[in-house]
């Protein structure tokens, strides 16, 4: 077999264990299996750490030092949760570390406005859905940090509430109330927001 079919047939394989069995071969010294670490949970990643710090190029910068102490803490990594719980508490408390490390919190908050208000539509997405896409940022982003860590957790990746307790360090109960609370908070946001916009509107 030539070295590139081998390679091809090693890449094959790996993509159908889970995270246990990666990371088994990263500790046993196949470094590249990391990478399919980092390819299956770099989007969620980010997305998380940009719901939380509103600007794009932090939101990379936090995810990629996540990924590094990731590998370098791995061996102490142990199977009582998900790979991606762990990884994500560390990505949650990267991201509060920048936070606190913020002088200016309101310019975070601007900034963060102003980066939803100005995406671009998604490729074929109706005029509909980019309002109702935006209108969904734009609310979360009123959110504090924690408060969009649970949004997105619950979800955009579906974590029960007692593995995002595990992340935000938080009891399960705790989770249910702020997850509670936020929905509220939210509901009661847009209603404003969209009476307000209707107010102004002229016809």
């Amino acid at each position: 077999m030539l070295p590139a079919e081998k390679l091809y047939v090693k890449y094959v394989n790996i993509f159908r264990v889970n995270d246990f069995e990666v990371i088994e071969k990263v500790l046993a010294g196949d470094r590249e299996a990391f990478s399919l670490l980092i390819n299956r949970h770099k989007d969620m990643a980010y997305t998380m750490a940009f719901r939380m710090v509103g600007n794009h190029s932090d939101a990379e910068e936090i995810t990629q030092e996540a990924f590094i102490k990731a590998y370098s803490k791995l061996g102490f990594f142990r199977k009582d949760s998900t790979f991606s719980t762990w990884f994500y508490r560390i990505v949650f408390n990267g991201a509060v570390s920048y936070l606190r490390s913020r002088k200016n919190i309101a310019t975070q908050n601007e900034r963060t406005i102003q980066n939803i208000v100005s995406e671009e539509p998604l490729h074929q997405e109706t005029e509909e859905q980019d309002f109702r896409r935006k209108a969904v940022l734009w609310v979360i982003s009123q959110l504090n940090p924690v408060e969009q860590a649970i949004v997105t957790l619950f979800y955009h990746e579906e974590k029960s509430l007692k593995e995002i307790g595990k992340i935000v360090g938080m009891n399960e109960d705790t989770v249910k109330m702020r997850l509670h609370r936020s929905r509220k908070k939210m509901k009661e946001l847009l209603i404003k927001k969209f009476k307000e916009e209707f107010a102004n509107a002229e016809f």
